[in-house]
């Protein structure tokens, strides 16, 4: 079985007047093979419809108005909850940040290769190299790859202070693995991390190396001065203080022009060589073919063959749920649904599912029990069993000195996998622990230094799941 995404690598960027800049900013990532950009329009008062129109006409970008203070991570987050199942790979940079892979190696490769290094990798992380304005105080006219070329230089994160802004990261990752997405690094599902291009996991905001060899993101933060200041008036879009102002010394700070580098622009020339994207419709998917083909598959394979499949069973149970969005009484769509699920079982039955996989079918379960039925009961029974074997795990990898907590736990999550946690105690019992968890308790009682990370995590992942469990065991027991 092959899953083929209606796109293999897709843009999310929020934008606040910068019409004058966005096409060059597609055009470029379109030869990078981005198929998709979903653009947020957080209360721009410039002509930015008129430039993506032909954008938009041709399905390559989705635009939507956004206002609001400090909604950079909220439109990422919109973004993955939409179409976490319409793009393998999602990218959150800015319109002056240039993902530019440096080996000449094409860039879904170079993520590829990338998120191969590691069975935890769900994402990579990508450094920032700084441009400054290149001498120029006023805009020239063309556009910003060929009129900013000089840039910090290397090392650059190591040496310069009070800001240390190459050391940033920007993310790419599998929207399937996503928890919570902020500005730069972002929060995964359990035992998901972003690695970088040495395969190195990244838990912060910066990552320091010293040296880029494959794929680094071209920050053209200032440009030229008259740009900067024009910046530095409509705000900052990250930012919750929507009239905040950036520091007027921010500039200085920037203006780095140490070394030429126009390596971007040698890359693109050499992509324009093998031929321009046109702005065309993506192939569409023929979703109810594609349904009738792959019952006649589920039919004939057994629970070992879907075992690993569970990511890709997903993708096509969300493809079936917005064919019966559109189509609520087709019998097909119906029917395709209760295969996937009775596949899903399979799959969980046969082993080898991750946790962040179980994690990811939490984060979907409003939809996916929004009707009750026996399938789903099963499938149900099945994450409870899973999820009994994640608290186990996290038991026994807990030190000694935690036994008081394990044993606390033990007894609540006991419940809660029996499928006995109906009463208001028992739900209080579980908010109690994540609060005994979240504030350190368990260190303070002991004197320990060090919580365990993945137990105390384990612990705070298993009580949110209880708000989102709790009416579909309702449903299921009235069955």
């Amino acid at each position: 079985m092959d899953f083929s995404f209606p796109h293999r690598l897709a843009l999310v960027a929020i934008i606040r007047n910068e019409a004058s800049y966005i096409k060059e900013w597609i055009d470029y990532h379109m030869l990078l093979g981005v198929s998709k950009f979903y653009i947020y329009d957080n209360e721009s008062t410039d002509n930015i419809k008129e430039v993506l129109s032909p954008y938009i006409e041709s399905s390559l970008a989705e635009y939507v108005w956004f206002p609001g203070n400090g909604m950079q991570p909220v439109a990422y987050n919109d973004a993955v909850k939409r179409h976490r199942f319409d793009c393998e790979y999602m990218g959150f940079i800015d319109i002056d940040e240039f993902i530019l892979p440096l080996t000449g190696e094409n860039l879904l490769d170079i993520i590829d290769d990338i998120m191969a290094t590691s069975p935890q990798a769900g994402g990579v992380s990508i450094n920032w190299k700084s441009f400054g304005s290149s001498g120029h105080k006023k805009r020239p006219a063309g556009g910003v790859l060929e009129n900013f070329t000089q840039r910090a230089p290397n090392g650059y994160a190591w040496s310069e202070l009070p800001w240390k802004w190459d050391a940033h990261v920007k993310t790419i990752a599998n929207p399937r693995c996503l928890k919570q997405c902020k500005v730069h690094n972002h929060d995964y599902f359990f035992g998901k991390y972003s690695f970088d291009e040495n395969g190195n996991p990244v838990i912060e905001d910066d990552n320091f190396v010293e040296k880029i060899h494959r794929i680094r993101i071209n920050h053209y933060f200032t440009k030229s001065l008259e740009e900067w200041n024009i910046k530095r008036e409509r705000g900052n879009v990250g930012n919750s203080n929507w009239g905040a102002l950036r520091p007027s010394e921010e500039f200085i700070w920037r203006d780095r022009n140490d070394v030429y580098d126009d390596a971007i622009i040698r890359y693109r020339e050499r992509l324009r060589q093998r031929g321009l994207p046109t702005l065309s419709a993506p192939p569409s998917i023929d979703s109810r073919t594609l349904m009738q083909n792959l019952l006649d598959e589920f039919a004939q394979n057994t629970p070992q063959d879907w075992q690993g499949q569970l990511e890709k069973l997903m993708c096509y149970w969300a493809l079936c749920r917005k064919r019966k969005k559109d189509n609520p009484s087709s019998l097909i769509d119906e029917l395709f649904e209760q295969t996937i699920i009775a596949a899903m079982c399979n799959s969980m039955g046969a082993g080898a599912v991750a946790a962040y996989q179980v994690e990811l079918i939490m984060s979907e379960w409003k939809n996916l029990f929004g009707e009750c039925n026996s399938i789903k009961k099963n499938f149900f029974n099945i994450c409870i069993e899973m999820i009994q074997t994640i608290i186990k795990n996290a038991q026994n990898a807990a030190p000694p000195h935690y036994k008081p907590l394990r044993r606390s736990f033990r007894r609540i999550c006991g419940r809660f996998c029996c499928g006995s946690l109906k009463k208001k105690t028992d739900f209080r019992d579980f908010v109690a622990t994540k609060e005994y968890l979240s504030n350190g308790a368990m260190r303070r009682r002991t004197h320990s230094t060090k919580t365990p990370a993945r137990f105390l995590r384990t612990g705070v992942l298993l009580c949110s799941y209880c708000g989102k469990i709790a009416p579909a065991i309702t449903r299921c027991e009235q069955l």
